[in-house]
């Protein structure tokens, strides 16, 4: 349970700039989330989140977005300590509910071809010391109020993207030894590699790479692979694939027209359907795994997957870790 006193966490600041983070490849990282990970066309309104700790992104892709043409940039920021209050003080009856209302405006503005770009970069273990009972009911009733908008993005009705940012609270989490700004520092040069804005011109080695990944779909297509099967030390993986499977990977058509580049800023790989009854393997994990409900799985050589499996992100995770919660694969647990 959480205590009143304030948790001993590193939540982050909101200040306009943070010297730790290049300005210049910030500022492309925003470009590209525009151009390339939205596609976002002129007179198109968007839709985007973000934590508070990450404004001087949140800043830029607005002014992207406007350079850009967009009819209108409607923001809702989230805060860290605001979700803690409601686990310490919030009454047990809240757990239950979600705002409709706002899932319903939203659900209205993806029906009108308003765009969603997603900033993420919250203390991924914000949660741990919550009651699970209470983050699972608050949980279920966002995912029942959110549903009718979800659907839009699930179903590419519009163009959508998920882009990351280096917050001091996920910096220190991947490098807890670190002083504060160097943690910030290596995450953000993480993140800046990953999303490829560290040469002059991102959106054009966006446009190659996206090329890249449709060849090699292609290719993948048209192997028709029964499974697909990994050895390495401690390690024996097969993974069934789902008869009339569909390998898929970079940019590809909403079915509002825009070709935009799906989940996290921006596809790195390609993907496709698994069979899970088709999965068995024993797996080798030499570093801890982070579940997409908030739960370590510790590592283990050797430990034996069989059947009803999930494989996410390079980690394989049971369906079951042991505490009645359940994992899937889902774009929140690949990056």
């Amino acid at each position: 349970m959480l205590s009143s006193a304030r948790p001993e966490a590193h939540l982050t600041a909101h200040p306009r700039n943070v010297p730790s983070i290049d300005p210049q490849k910030l500022g492309r990282l925003a470009e590209i989330a525009v151009k390339v990970g939205l596609r976002l066309q002129p007179g198109q309104d968007l839709f985007l989140t973000a934590p508070v700790a990450a404004l001087p992104l949140a800043r830029r892709i607005a002014e992207e977005a406007y350079r850009a043409g967009a009819g209108l940039v409607t923001p809702i920021f989230s805060d860290e300590e605001m979700a803690l209050a409601r686990y310490r003080f919030g009454p047990d009856l809240s757990f239950d509910r979600a705002p409709g209302w706002l899932y319903e405006g939203v659900g209205k503005a993806f029906a009108a071809n308003t765009a969603r770009l997603a900033i993420v970069g919250e203390d991924p273990m914000l949660l741990m010391d919550a009651d699970p009972a209470k983050v699972a009911r608050a949980n279920k009733a966002n995912a029942i109020a959110y549903k009718p908008a979800l659907e839009k993005i699930a179903g590419f009705d519009i163009n959508w993207n998920i882009v990351a940012y280096p917050t001091l609270s996920w910096a220190k989490r991947v490098f807890p030894d670190d002083a504060d700004e160097t943690a910030v520092a290596r995450l953000a040069e993480a993140v800046f590699s990953a999303s490829r804005v560290g040469g002059d011109d991102p959106v054009a080695a966006w446009s190659a790479h996206n090329s890249a990944l449709a060849s090699r779909t292609r290719r993948l297509n048209e192997k028709r692979f029964h499974a697909l099967h990994y050895s390495g030390p401690d390690t024996d993986l097969i993974i069934g694939l789902a008869d009339g499977h569909e390998w898929r990977g970079g940019a590809a058509t909403a079915k509002n027209g825009a070709v935009a580049s799906f989940g996290y800023a921006l596809s790195i790989s390609a993907v496709s359907d698994i069979d899970g009854d088709g999965t068995m393997a024993t797996v080798g994990a030499w570093q801890p795994q982070l579940a997409n409900n908030g739960t370590v799985l510790v590592a283990a050589p050797g430990l034996p997957l069989v059947g009803d499996t999930t494989v996410c992100g390079g980690a394989t995770q049971p369906a079951n870790i042991g505490n009645g919660q359940t994992t899937n694969c889902s774009a929140d647990n690949i990056f």
